[in-house]
């Protein structure tokens, strides 16, 4: 299939492991698989970290929220410019208790320290970003935001995925379909091997997550001394690695 470079290569291959005839099926159409092909490159850039990608945000003196695009698939870092001419800093994720624990005011101004991802008051959609304290000034591209950016559909163009990457999304998308169904027989089958195969990918490459550590070293980088050493405890994790171990 040429590395699955089309999308009617890709519902082709997710009828395959729907067990369906492409041409001919009888419980999936293909506008709901080209929907399961969507929403499961979402989930494998997510997961990922793929697809990284920042947005530029414009300060307002005084005010604390800030609206993203509608691009963004997940938020992994907000940075913030002081004044003009500054360098980017990164602020802390935080959540909206905090800003009000010990003895913060979220109606302070002065120059953020901490975000939190929120809604709104008025229920818009997408991604809304609120900082503490309030700037103080207006900063032109005061808030820098990176993150995972939505794919776009299949429908619309090619997969974006690297090649390697491709046989995962009609694996991921027959996993939707099935778990929609409910058929724990065929999803005892197919979640195993798509756990696999992502744990190749995350030995074979560096591990993007956004938990400043790879795959490659096993602790965190920058550290000089990322294993255990004589006479030191090293670097202890308090999640699995990528391998599991």
């Amino acid at each position: 299939m040429a590395y699955l470079s089309t999308s009617g290569d890709l519902i082709q291959r997710t009828y395959r492991y729907l067990r369906e005839a492409s041409a001919t099926p009888t419980k999936w159409p293909s506008a709901q698989v080209v929907d399961y092909l969507d929403e499961a490159q979402a989930c494998l850039g997510a997961e990922l970290n793929l697809f990284q990608a920042r947005w530029s945000v414009d300060l307002a003196q005084a005010s604390s929220l800030y609206a993203l695009s509608a691009d963004i698939l997940a938020v992994r870092h907000v940075l913030y410019k002081a004044s003009a001419g500054q360098i980017f800093y990164p602020l802390e994720q935080a959540s909206l208790p905090d800003f009000w624990a010990n003895g913060r005011d979220l109606l302070a101004s002065g120059d953020a320290i901490y975000w939190a991802q929120v809604g709104t008051d008025t229920g818009a959609a997408g991604f809304n970003v609120q900082v503490w304290p309030a700037p103080q000034r207006a900063v032109t591209s005061g808030l820098l935001v990176i993150g995972t950016e939505t794919p776009e559909s299949i429908a619309t163009s090619a997969t974006p995925f690297p090649r390697p990457l491709r046989p995962l999304v009609p694996l991921k998308a027959a996993i939707l379909a099935w778990e929609d169904l409910g058929a724990d027989s065929e999803l005892a089958r197919y979640r195993p091997m798509l756990a696999e195969r992502l744990k190749q990918w995350k030995v074979w490459n560096p591990d993007l997550s956004p938990d400043a550590t790879e795959s490659r070293t096993f602790g965190e980088l920058g550290n000089y001394r990322p294993y255990p050493t004589v006479g030191g405890p090293g670097i202890v994790r308090q999640a699995p690695n990528p391998l599991g171990w």
